[in-house]
């Protein structure tokens, strides 16, 4: 994996439930320098996606070339990377491509909103907003914590030590320091001093820095609208234990499909005893069929195999020259 990818895949372990993965496992590998693993020459291509260090892969082993697009979008800030990975695959004969389809079937009508309309209707759901104003998004998803950042208008934003630790890993000798040019206020629950994340950090420089940036969540409870603040369901009963603040405005920023589970069910019901207003708010990780249709014709493949997707006969109507498998199933490309 990239080294940014293996960033992200730490900040994760470190911080939610997911499984992380040994150090000692990790091969990393730069953007656009093939690499050799055995008679196979892999050579990861940045792509834009919902969490910062996506890429896709061209495999060329024994004369033939594989693209896998992994999970990509062209309708973030970051077109070029599109475009620069459809140069790459082009450079030679594309015997297979492995696409994904994450929005194809019944996902296809959805509209397809940008990264910049985003954050416009963010912009204006918090220009108006009464009370407090809760941004529930995932702190991978850097571009959102952009959008959120840049419609912030008055407000100051808050953060968790997840969202501030994904920014410090993203800096690099190409970016600024977004936690430090950003400044934004850090807030921390009572349990996380406590937690693997605290214990794994707590001698490097970076968690001693967040000492500087920490506020009080009583502070937050004063004056709710002065700020806006990085929320999920599990904040609460350290962060508002008496319930939300009146007319308290949650911009639900995931994937729409997430408010039939439970957390965001119970999520709504609290705004709603508040006398606030839900709202969705989300562009997607994953790029528009049409938008897939154009990248493989782009790429004009000799066999396409669909991934991801409950819909990859989509693909056969439209192309051809599809192979539909079942997991496990050997394909061959010759």
């Amino acid at each position: 994996m990239t080294a940014e990818t293996s960033k992200m895949v730490l900040a994760a372990g470190l911080f939610t439930l997911l499984p992380g993965v040994l150090r000692s496992r990790i091969r990393t590998m730069k953007s656009g320098e093939p690499i050799s693993v055995g008679s196979i020459r892999v050579t990861a291509m940045p792509v834009d996606h919902s969490i910062f260090g996506a890429v896709g892969f061209i495999i060329e082993a024994d004369g033939k070339r594989v693209v896998y697009t992994g999970d990509l979008r062209m309708h973030g800030r970051k077109p070029g990377m599109a475009r620069k990975f459809i140069d790459a695959a082009r450079c030679g004969i594309v015997d297979l491509i492995i696409v994904e389809g994450t929005r194809l079937g019944d996902r296809s009508k959805e509209a397809n909103i940008t990264e910049n309309d985003v954050a416009a209707e963010i912009a204006n759901d918090i220009s108006g907003a009464p009370g407090a104003v809760l941004a529930a998004y995932s702190p991978l998803n850097v571009d959102r914590f952009v959008s959120f950042y840049k419609a912030r208008g008055r407000r100051t934003m808050v953060i968790d030590p997840y969202q501030a630790f994904v920014l410090h890993l993203v800096n690099s000798r190409r970016l600024p320091d977004p936690l430090r040019q950003l400044a934004p206020l850090i807030m921390a629950g009572p349990r996380f001093p406590f937690g693997r994340a605290s214990r794994r950090l707590h001698e490097k420089a970076w968690f001693k820095d967040l000492q500087g940036r920490l506020i009080d969540p009583a502070r937050i409870v004063e004056a709710p609208d002065r700020y806006l603040i990085l929320y999920r369901d599990s904040m609460r009963e350290w962060l508002f234990p008496l319930g939300l603040p009146p007319e308290t405005t949650c911009i639900f920023s995931y994937w729409p499909g997430y408010v039939r589970e439970e957390r965001v069910k119970s999520m709504r019901r609290d705004v709603d005893a508040a006398g606030g207003r839900f709202v969705l708010r989300h562009a997607s990780g994953h790029a528009h069929p049409d938008d897939l249709f154009s990248l493989v014709a782009a790429i004009s493949p000799r066999r396409i195999l669909p991934v991801h997707t409950t819909a990859p006969d989509v693909w056969a109507r439209r192309f051809g020259c599809t192979a539909v498998a079942n997991d496990g199933q050997e394909i061959s490309v010759t």
